[in-house]
């Protein structure tokens, strides 16, 4: 048997790891946005800058040589590079989730006030699931964002403060 509030358990659960995964997500997409942003920078320094630093200074030509052909090379596989095809991926799936957890939210008055029966939590708790497992294959299809510990870390004390601050619970 399970206990009596075993099923709002689960949803606010769902909840708090939604949370998480938008504040995740943003985490994210301000590092590859910095990622992307240092890489233009050093193509930008890098093909104007070495040809005029090299035709004043003349000194170390291989050096100038191979940071101008390593710009070279950067900017023949950047189309390949997944950072501007991940931030726009992440952009998209962070709205979708945002749009679910404000929804969760505001079935969770419902929820914790006990006007649902445990059947209908759980539905509403294996919906929220199946709509941010098809919103990742939308936008993320075949290939998640590789795993970063820190940014979950710091995620994770994003929702706390969040659900400290919006509903008194948690620490801040």
């Amino acid at each position: 048997m399970n206990d009596v509030y075993e099923y709002q358990r689960r949803f606010w659960q769902e909840l708090v790891q939604l949370r998480i995964h938008i504040y995740y997500l943003q985490r994210y997409h301000v590092a590859q946005e910095r990622y992307e942003t240092h890489l233009n920078m050093f193509l930008a320094i890098t093909s104007n800058g070495s040809i005029v630093t090299w035709a004043i200074w003349g000194e170390w030509p291989m050096v100038w040589a191979a940071i101008i052909g390593l710009s070279q090379l950067l900017n023949a596989i950047r189309p390949y590079l997944p950072y501007k095809r991940r931030m726009r991926a992440i952009a998209a799936l962070n709205r979708e989730l945002e749009d679910l957890a404000l929804y969760a939210e505001h079935k969770w008055y419902a929820v914790s006030e006990g006007r649902l029966t445990d059947e209908q939590i759980h539905e509403e708790t294996i919906e929220l699931k199946r709509k941010k497992s098809k919103a990742e294959d939308i936008h993320l299809g075949s290939s998640p964002l590789p795993r970063n510990d820190d940014f979950l870390q710091e995620a994770e004390r994003q929702a706390q403060t969040y659900f400290h601050m919006n509903y008194a619970v948690g620490g801040a």
